[in-house]
């Protein structure tokens, strides 16, 4: 959604407002962007600063003073044109590695202001050196019906290699082996590489894609642009499976119908069909946002007699297609597919029974709009119950539960088995930065390790001599964290207060001596 800027390993380091304007919204979250500040700027535009550590003095009071009068940790403000008006270059945070950040760096990105659409940075106005174009490394053939949908997972895998100017594929063609084209005559392409940017080329995805066979326009991308509320379809966009198994990030050049995602610029299910007996010319053009271009050219041969097309190679009756929506109930639990959640066809393999839900794997990505309910467990409280998905490699994931008309019910955003369980265990709270003897410190900050072995923390309090203090929750290094006061000197009686997602808590307290 924007660009990633280092700081030397450092967190503290200054951030200004690009352009004049005012800061529109705060949040701040142990999750996503952690701190970070939003400004909106006259021209239509909003700057986004994530990641920090904390805000420019005056800022950090107003954002205090609210957490405090509000007893919240985490918060998400919206403030009105005057009451923080910023000028250009104005100190406004300082840079960190808050949220989900696994290093210091500052996350940057353009908005628009009146969508929130993300906007490509280095296409809106921030100008760093690029004089390389993209590199290309391997290329993918799949097998495809006429829905752009996959046939048995058939995929093969082509190294790219250079040749003077451009690139192409030993012997410069790619020839169908018969076998990988039974019951279709269509093709889909997946690219794979990366764009190297800036004095130090830093590494960058793929910007903008062309498929070009025999002289015919069939794909074009351009990530210039983005929905926040359409993030969950670059899921299709790209090979989901290998980017979760492989870490691969594999752009399809296709545009599937029922995919809205704003990168694609070109008409939907514009396919590479086969005849048989056929060599295609193949060009491929990369492009990135200073029109650096590379081009990939080979043939694509079929040196065979297709044999008989297939028509409809994922029947409704065998599986759940995505343009339908679904409901499957028994023994009192359900789970719930509205159309278009699917963005492949998933064999019609549900079982239901009174301790689980099961339907595909968790690697199978959906967009939106599906959800299981199920049946408490009998003789435990419901509240403290919850739903988790279990996943591919004995991983369990609690999921955000709601108690709804007497049932457990949670959104899911894959498919997978389900199943209920049970958490009466607080979440543990331990000494981090001291350790539990201690009757004096000499710190800035106090801090305290915590976690929770089913679910997740929900809520966490600090109290000082009786009152309600900041505290900041380090998601990722299970860590509570308090920053003194000038005025937090002495005696000190300490009462803090952790619930996970079930209710259960931990209370921890100590008198200890600040220095």
């Amino acid at each position: 959604m924007g660009v990633d800027f280092r700081t030397e390993g450092k967190v503290g380091l200054s951030l200004y407002s690009i352009e004049a304007g005012y800061v529109a919204r705060i949040k701040i979250t142990p999750l996503g962007y952690g701190r970070v500040i939003y400004v909106n700027h006259p021209n239509g535009v909003t700057s986004v600063y994530a990641h920090c550590t904390k805000f420019e003095k005056s800022i950090q009071a107003i954002v205090k003073l609210y957490q405090e009068k509000n007893q919240l940790n985490e918060i998400d403000l919206v403030f009105e044109p005057q009451q923080i008006p910023v000028t250009k270059g104005q100190l406004i945070a300082y840079s960190g590695n808050s949220g989900n950040s696994f290093g210091p760096h500052l996350h940057f990105e353009l908005r628009d202001t009146k969508t929130e659409n993300a906007l490509h940075p280095l296409v809106h106005g921030i100008n760093i050196v690029d004089q390389q174009a993209p590199v290309p490394s391997k290329l993918y053939i799949y097998a495809i019906d006429q829905n752009g949908y996959y046939i048995n997972d058939k995929k093969i895998a082509f190294p790219v290699i250079k040749k003077g100017t451009e690139y192409t594929v030993a012997t410069n063609k790619i020839i169908i082996p018969p076998a990988f084209m039974e019951g279709t005559d269509k093709l889909l392409i997946g690219i794979e590489g990366s764009d190297k940017i800036g004095a130090d080329l830093s590494t960058c995805g793929l910007f903008e894609n062309l498929l070009i066979v025999a002289n015919d326009t069939v794909f074009h991308s351009r990530i210039d642009t983005v929905s926040f509320s359409h993030d969950r379809l670059i899921n299709d966009y790209c090979d989901y499976h290998e980017y979760k198994t492989n870490n691969k990030k594999i752009h399809k050049l296709i545009h599937k119908t029922h995919n809205h995602l704003d990168v694609y610029k070109s008409d939907p299910l514009k396919i590479i069909n086969l005849k048989g007996h056929d060599s295609i010319p193949i060009n491929i053009q990369l492009l990135d946002a200073k029109k650096n271009k590379s081009t990939i050219k080979f043939d694509l041969v079929s040196r065979s007699t297709l044999g008989k097309i297939v028509v409809d190679s994922k029947p409704s009756g065998l599986y759940l297609i995505p343009d339908s929506a679904y409901y499957f109930e028994d023994f009192g639990n359900s789970i719930t597919l509205n159309a278009l959640s699917l963005f492949e066809p998933v064999k019609k393999d549900v079982i239901i029974t009174k301790d689980k839900i099961q339907l595909g794997k968790a690697s199978t990505p959906i967009f939106e709009g599906a959800k299981v309910t199920m049946t408490p467990i009998e003789n435990t409280p419901i509240t403290k119950q919850y739903i988790y998905l279990a996943g591919d490699k004995d991983q369990k994931e609690a999921l955000k539960t709601q108690l709804i008309n007497g049932k457990l019910e949670a959104v899911i955003s894959s498919l997978g088995t389900f199943k209920v369980g049970s958490d009466f265990t607080p979440p543990s709270v331990s000494p981090s930065n001291f350790v539990a003897g201690d009757t004096s410190l000499k710190k800035s900050s106090i801090e305290w390790k915590v976690s929770d072995a089913k679910t997740n923390i929900s809520s966490y309090n600090l109290f000082i001599n009786g009152k309600w203090k900041v505290l900041e929750y380090d998601k990722k290094n299970k860590l509570l964290i308090h920053v003194f006061e000038p005025s937090e000197k002495g005696i000190i009686n300490f009462k803090l207060q952790v619930k996970d997602a079930c209710g259960n808590e931990a209370l921890w307290t100590k008198k200890i001596r600040v220095n």
